[in-house]
């Protein structure tokens, strides 16, 4: 009698559990799906070849792995700060990887940082990449000053937080930050930018400010026109009234040499919702 119990009290226990269960693992498997879609984003790129400067060029790498085993149409849809959004689509075989270089697309404007949403019928793995290269007669590849990385992300939100914030100036290098915004949505967002410091200092306190995003459109905001030069790390929090992307790219520039040295990567910021 005992057994029968225990087994009715194990099925009904799995009845109870099993969909529960099986609904995590849904969940996991298509957590950036929306509709019928996977979606992702990014709010940090630029393309441009400039031949005036010591610094060459900055063309993105653009590496699509379709995880699914179908073929799928890849849609970029590409926001500006100053421009409406460029559509572009590219078609990835399943359980493939197909890239390409952004800077040799006519349909992409240079010297105009972007941002962009991502749409999939299968799951595909995103990741940009930037190479920086000197000014020179040497082979592209052979002659990088600086290159980062970073994976699409999945989701957006409406809190957003990173602790490693600096701006340092003196009579030779800046090292500065850049916050890109993402606001893919119909209307405007409404951001607060929140500063702690590490240390207080004599001009230098935690500080809050307030942005707006215009509806599909990039906002960037230069680090060093809200901080002030001091030798003093600070964290930040980011809020606004609809689900945004933020990343942050930090920038470490030789005054006299006219170009990026050393440093430049492209961050994604927690999200906290």
């Amino acid at each position: 009698m005992q057994n029968k119990n225990f087994h009715f009290r194990y099925l009904q226990s799995m009845i109870i559990i099993l969909p529960m269960i099986l609904a995590c693992q849904q969940s996991s498997d298509v957590k950036h799906k929306k509709g019928d879609l996977y979606v992702q984003y990014f709010s940090n790129s630029i393309v441009y070849n400039d031949t005036s400067r010591s610094t060459q060029s900055e063309p993105q790498y653009m590496l699509m792995f379709n995880m699914g085993e179908k073929e799928t149409d890849v849609k970029w849809t590409l926001y500006f700060e100053d421009q409406d959004p460029v559509t572009l689509s590219f078609p990835v075989d399943g359980e493939k990887t197909w890239g390409t270089e952004l800077l040799s697309m006519k349909e992409i404007p240079q010297f105009k940082p972007f941002g962009g949403k991502i749409e999939s019928s299968e799951p595909v793995v995103v990741q940009m990449t930037t190479g920086i290269f000197n000014n020179s007669n040497a082979p592209v590849h052979s002659n990088p000053m600086i290159f980062s990385s970073f994976i699409c992300s999945e989701t957006l939100a409406n809190k957003h937080a990173y602790a490693d914030g600096v701006y340092v100036e003196d009579e030779t290098v800046i090292e500065t930050e850049r916050i890109h915004i993402l606001n893919p949505n119909k209307e405007a967002a409404k951001v607060t930018f929140n500063a702690y410091f590490a240390k207080y200092t004599k001009t230098q306190g935690n500080f809050t400010r307030e942005y707006k995003v215009q509806p599909e459109r990039i906002l960037i905001i230069p680090i060093e026109s809200v901080v002030k030069n001091e030798l003093t790390n600070f964290g930040s929090v980011f809020t606004s009234n609809i689900p945004v992307l933020i990343q942050v790219e930090r920038i470490l520039y030789d005054k006299k040499l006219d170009k990026r040295i050393a440093a430049s990567y492209r961050m994604m910021t927690k999200q906290l919702d």
